[in-house]
């Protein structure tokens, strides 16, 4: 994602073309996702997600792999609420 790299979305356009580079923009959060896990940012996240197909595939796999408990052998409150988070949105993507 652009929040994660050094790459801007048009430079992603330029090398990749247009699906890739809507793609991205899809999965990168924007500043008025917070970031944080409040919900309604987070919702507002996914939903933008959702609208493009090869974003909504790679979430779902992102997503999949984030709600793999085994990764954290001894979860606290804040991992049992952002899983919530995680099961809601691959209920929505789903």
């Amino acid at each position: 994602t652009v929040e994660d790299g050094h790459l801007k979305i048009e430079e992603i356009e330029k090398d990749f073309y247009y699906t890739v580079a809507r793609a991205v923009e899809a999965l990168t959060r924007l500043e008025s996702d917070s970031g944080k896990m409040l919900r309604y940012d987070y919702e507002t996240y996914i939903r933008r997600v959702a609208t493009n197909l090869i974003a909504k595939v790679v979430k779902l796999s992102d997503l999949r792999d984030n709600l793999d408990r085994s990764r954290i052998p001894a979860p606290g409150i804040q991992d049992y609420e952002r899983w919530g988070s995680y099961e809601w949105a691959l209920a929505y993507l789903s």
